[in-house]
């Protein structure tokens, strides 16, 4: 139990060692997700990571740290949702929002193993 009470405090140190010299934003944030789905992270590890920012920034607005409008725009960083299978057929999509996801039809997104 120890090890997965210390996993946000070390997301949150790698966020921060990864953003060194950029400023914190949705962009940056966005950017760091993309970065872990490049770097072969599971969908898991980069969803509980972004969860860790995510309430970083909802505290720093409750602390009054951040504006209202930054801290919101972090949030709302989509989760990522990098592969699943199902009936042999490999569905891969990198950090979509599901709006979009729908929008664009998940039959387009289908890539054939």
């Amino acid at each position: 139990m120890r090890n997965l009470a210390m996993a946000p405090r070390y997301a949150l140190e790698q966020f921060f060692h990864w953003a060194a010299g950029r400023a914190i934003s949705r962009e940056s944030v966005q950017g760091y997700v993309t970065w872990l789905g490049e770097m072969k992270f599971s969908p898991s590890t980069i969803n509980q990571r972004l969860a860790a920012i995510r309430k970083l920034a909802t505290e720093a607005q409750r602390c009054d740290y951040v504006d209202s409008e930054t801290a919101q725009a972090i949030v709302s960083v989509p989760p990522s949702y990098l592969s699943f299978c199902e009936s042999g057929v490999s569905y891969s999509v990198t950090t979509v929002t599901l709006a979009t996801a729908f929008a664009a039809g998940f039959s387009s997104l289908v890539a054939t193993t």
